[in-house]
């Protein structure tokens, strides 16, 4: 029998916040210990820097182009996960019963990401989508993110949402459906505004938080102090502590159900390293590097060949094949493509191109992890030409392969 399987998306998590990968401070002592007993991907790689550019491409296994972080990118997400089978469409076809539970407005019904699921809790009702579009639409700036985060505080609304608020009832859709289950739960803890519960905020007051929270999200507007941006990191590694716990009351409480586990990131998160702050507009590790690990499948490894979360859907199918080993060839790459809407990067296992639209620059990850002496100075045109050819290779048999298929279609009409 196949066997049961849990997702877990977590917002806005860099790698190298995470004490399973090097991270100096305990942020995931539970997760530690099943990086330990399982499979870890030591160079995870998010297709995009924010939710939007991500989360569709990790659905689907098909990268996504184009799309802007904002309500006018619904009905391109909308239309990319129509036209490809998204994971839980997967797992039903093969007998599933599916459930997703995600506080976050970017994978809600609104964008398509209910498609395959059995039950699709988003916790915004029709009205609320119809007020973020509008507001979403007309008011742009630090102003409307600051108004939203003091409403959302006010109001319990989607951004301020913990897994606390509905972790009894995502355990009572579990013990509700049947055998095989695939249950995905997206987690916003880690995403600014960056409020974690008290015994996690490091002995920082309530006060303290919400000031350096609303000053943050300011940061880039002017140039902050170190100790705001200290404050702030230990507000955001308080969150990942909050994420554990999670994972150790859901590992507790489907200990009967014995499922597979797979927990990553959608993206990560920047705190000034190269002048932002935030998500969304870059492409260097701290944006994009992610964490990816397997548990509970009978599988223990480090692997250090990079990987896309657009593999995402491979993986998950594999698992649920019963199989006790993982082919890493069909999953890792010599290198992976991340990108957004102006940018694009090409990541190895120690390097990684960058392209701005101005021009490539070379980053060598292993003498200088924090990409801090770019080499825009190397001739890499020749390189990056080749790649971008595969790309459009790549495309273009994709497209002659879906034409294919639908003249197919039309014949056996």
């Amino acid at each position: 029998m196949s066997r049961n399987i849990v997702l877990v998306t977590v917002d806005s998590l860099r790698a190298d916040h995470c004490s399973f990968m090097g991270y100096e401070r305990e942020t995931t002592p539970i997760l530690d210990a099943m990086a330990t007993e399982g499979v870890v991907f030591e160079n995870a790689i998010a297709p995009g820097p924010s939710t939007p550019e991500s989360m569709p491409a990790v659905f689907t296994g098909e990268g996504i182009a184009d799309v802007h972080h904002g309500v006018a990118s619904r009905d391109h997400i909308r239309d990319h996960l129509s036209r490809g089978r998204t994971v839980p469409e997967r797992l039903s076809a093969t007998g599933y019963s599916t459930i997703g539970f995600t506080p976050n407005p970017f994978t809600s019904r609104y964008f398509g990401f209910d498609r395959g699921f059995d039950r699709f809790e988003d916790f915004l009702d029709t009205s609320a989508r119809l007020r973020s579009a509008i507001v979403s639409r007309w008011l742009r700036g630090r102003f409307v993110a600051g108004l939203r985060f003091g409403l959302n505080l006010v109001g319990r609304g989607d951004v301020s949402m913990t897994w606390e608020d509905y972790y009894e009832e995502l355990i009572e859709s579990v013990a509700a459906t049947n055998d095989p289950f695939f249950l995905w739960v997206f987690l916003l803890e880690p995403h600014w505004p960056y409020r974690p519960p008290d015994r996690h905020r490091n002995g920082i007051s309530a006060t303290s938080m919400y000031r350096a929270n609303w000053t943050s999200s300011n940061f880039s507007d002017r140039t902050p102090t170190g100790e705001s941006v200290q404050t702030v990191r230990s507000l955001y590694d308080g969150t990942i502590r909050h994420v554990d716990e999670f994972v150790r009351r859901l590992t507790d409480d489907l200990s009967e159900a014995n499922p597979i586990y797979v927990f990553h990131a959608d993206h990560g998160e920047a705190f000034g390293e190269h002048g932002s702050f935030g998500h969304g507009s870059h492409l260097y590790e701290e944006n994009v590097h992610v964490p990816l690990v397997v548990w509970n499948a009978g599988v223990r490894e480090r692997i250090e060949e990079p990987v896309s979360l657009r593999v995402l859907p491979f993986l998950l199918e594999e698992l649920a094949s019963s199989s006790r080993t993982l082919d890493r060839s069909r999953f890792t790459r010599p290198r992976v493509r991340t990108s957004t809407a102006q940018k694009a990067a090409v990541r190895g296992q120690d390097w990684k191109l960058l392209h701005d639209g101005a021009g490539v620059a070379f980053s060598d990850l292993v003498a200088d992890p924090e990409e801090l002496n770019l080499q825009s100075g190397v001739d890499l045109s020749d390189v990056w030409d080749s790649l971008e050819s595969t790309r459009r290779l790549t495309n273009s048999e994709r497209e002659r392969i879906a034409g294919t298929a639908r003249e197919i279609e039309v014949a056996e009409l």
